[in-house]
């Protein structure tokens, strides 16, 4: 499984469509099976994977297309994208620091690769794709390299610049929801290893900010790109973010 032409045909699999002369009940199957493999519990398979920038490059050009993509195959990239963040049961520590030092090197060595995720935002697997590599990555210094790097990309004011681009109810719903559930887990992240390590969200930081809330408002009340989809999505925001002020205002 190991072997660079195995794993190359398997990326190939879940990234290619398959042809359309085929029953739809076994279209996928192949592709399936791929990203079962892909996605196993071996993180040898991990190491291989990374290890080949031709191969980590075959499987990042499926999110390089044009939206809108195969619904099925963006599950299964995403599926195995996120397992190179997530640690394997057996995954010793030096494996899991090399793997995600090579995804993260590579993901910077992209022109643009904040962009290239976002122009798929409308589509939910992607914004959970992104929390799940902001959420899942282990180790204080592989995480606040991470966060470092999203924060000077302008992730958060990318995505609620977002809001008031286009009036596509299910993009702004899924940019809502991935704010919100990082609101969310990112605090509770925080108050769980404050007495830890000393870490800072800086992306949770940016949120927090009141500059942020202001750049929301002025998005969402610009009377040229209003509409119900970004008010609804500001304002739910904008909830998920004075909860915490409600929660300690009831405990004081």
């Amino acid at each position: 499984l190991n072997r660079p032409d195995i794993l190359e045909e398997l990326v190939t699999l879940i990234t290619t469509e398959p042809p359309t002369d085929v029953a739809e009940s076994e279209r996928f199957k192949h592709s399936n099976l791929a990203c079962e493999i892909l996605t196993s519990d071996l993180p040898s398979l991990n190491q291989s994977l990374v290890a080949d920038p031709a191969i980590l490059q075959k499987l990042y050009s499926f999110l390089e297309q044009k939206p809108p993509l195969n619904p099925l195959l963006m599950s299964f990239f995403c599926k195995t994208f996120g397992m190179l963040i997530a640690r394997k049961q057996h995954q010793d520590w030096f494996a899991y620091q090399y793997v995600c030092i090579t995804v993260l090197d590579f993901i910077k060595s992209r022109t643009d690769f904040l962009g290239t995720m976002l122009q798929h935002m409308g589509t939910p697997v992607i914004m959970d794709l992104l929390l799940y590599i902001i959420m899942h990555i282990q180790g204080p210094e592989l995480r606040q390299n991470l966060l470092e790097w999203f924060n000077q990309q302008n992730l958060i004011e990318r995505l609620i610049g977002a809001l008031g681009q286009e009036q596509d109810r299910e993009k702004h719903e899924n940019i809502s929801q991935f704010l919100v559930e990082y609101i969310r887990e990112g605090r509770r992240k925080r108050q769980s290893e404050k007495e830890e390590v000393n870490q800072v969200d800086l992306l949770l930081e940016t949120l927090e900010d009141a500059k942020t809330t202001e750049l929301l408002l002025r998005t969402i009340l610009d009377a040229e790109h209003q509409n119900d989809g970004n008010i609804v999505a500001g304002i739910t925001i904008i909830l998920a973010l004075i909860e915490y002020l409600t929660t300690f205002e009831c405990v004081s």
